[in-house]
């Protein structure tokens, strides 16, 4: 039986309603009856109390808004959680730093052929806590969070954020970028190599691939790099001529906190090594869940850091990427060779040739 028979019978239809919490690699399930329901290998956890408000569907951002609200207990001495304790954890004591998503559907109990029929997806735009009780605020997907705010004013120095991708952002890429090469000469594992263009920045240790003349793919180690010479941990299989593909160096690094955080200041050895100022920059971990975890950079003195916001695992011992800052100038822009995506207007005149003008930097 279909699931619009079940809609239309008075007799069959016993709906339930489903919904899908999803936070980078986490996903929870939840229905709306007092017994779990596996549905399409899913299982969808008991959770009686949970509830939403009434779907509109309006061209209204505002009123297009959905609640979602459910038992979720405040008192970490509590035993005797409801099963979306869980989705507590996500906002307290610390915020996601990356979006929650969420997908309410329906279904209807009984049904042979499992049928869903998804009703509203969306984002999580807030929480708001009661003793007992969690009600989420949440926005539908086809919103779009970004305002049109004052128009953009002619600077010299960059206004865009760092690392953001799209027309008229910063384009920095932090991660390695793949540069073209042709091996030239071969001395055993040392291995001169020309290439196809100039790169962003230099080069870096790491591996290099290439195909051979059997098309057989190959990866090797690059263990140290002087001028145009590579030495490679095995350059069998590689012959003069072959096409290789090597890599530049990335925009962060890895650090390893001496000590446990203090209030928001990160303290790593490494912090003192960064080639460029971290201020600006963030840094990036994976926690033992899978989730990704990001804090934004607010000051760096030697080999301290002080970020937004803390997080529980913020332990000594921890290994984090930490990303390097910009100033948000050209001569910084250069630096990481990111000059053709500058945004400022580097020629600008000191004085406005037109008089008082609100846009003028």
């Amino acid at each position: 039986m279909g699931f619009s028979l079940f809609e239309l019978s008075r007799v069959l239809g016993r709906k339930a309603a489903l919904y899908t919490f999803q936070h980078g690699p986490l996903v929870e399930r939840f229905n709306s009856t007092d017994r779990d329901l596996t549905i399409g290998g899913d299982l969808y956890k008991a959770a009686r109390g949970i509830s939403h408000s009434p779907i509109r569907d309006t061209a209204s951002s505002g009123k297009a808004q959905v609640t979602i609200t459910m038992p979720a207990l405040l008192d970490p001495a509590a035993t005797d959680t409801p099963p979306t304790q869980v989705l507590l954890g996500w906002w307290r004591p610390y915020p996601p730093s990356t979006r929650v998503y969420v997908t309410i559907a329906t279904t209807h109990l009984g049904d042979p052929d499992e049928e869903i029929h998804e009703e509203w997806s969306g984002r999580v735009l807030a929480p708001s806590f009661k003793d007992v009780e969690m009600t989420l605020t949440c926005d539908p997907s086809r919103s779009n969070s970004r305002t049109a705010g004052r128009a953009k004013r002619i600077s010299r120095n960059c206004g865009v954020a760092l690392y953001s991708q799209g027309y008229m952002q910063c384009n920095l890429d932090p991660e390695p970028i793949a540069v073209a090469a042709t091996v030239v000469a071969i001395d055993g594992d040392d291995v001169t190599i020309a290439l196809a263009g100039h790169p962003p920045r230099p080069l870096a240790p790491g591996p290099i691939e290439w195909v051979d003349g059997m098309e057989q793919p190959h990866t090797a180690e690059v263990l140290s790099i002087a001028g145009d010479v590579l030495t490679l941990d095995d350059s069998s299989g590689m012959a003069v001529d072959d096409a290789v593909t090597v890599y530049t160096e990335p925009l962060w690094f890895l650090a390893t906190l001496g000590v446990d955080a203090v209030g928001l200041t990160l303290t790593a050895p490494e912090f003192a090594t960064a080639p460029f100022g971290l201020e600006g920059g963030l840094i990036r971990w994976t926690r033992d869940n899978g989730l990704v975890e990001s804090r934004n950079i607010l000051a760096h003195l030697g080999t301290s850091i002080t970020i937004d916001y803390g997080a529980p695992d913020l332990l000594a011992g921890l290994v984090l990427r930490a990303y390097w800052g910009c100033p948000h100038n050209l001569d910084a822009c250069t630096a990481r060779g990111n000059e053709i995506h500058y945004p400022g207007f580097k020629y600008l005149p000191v004085a406005s040739p037109m008089g008082r003008s609100q846009a003028w930097g």
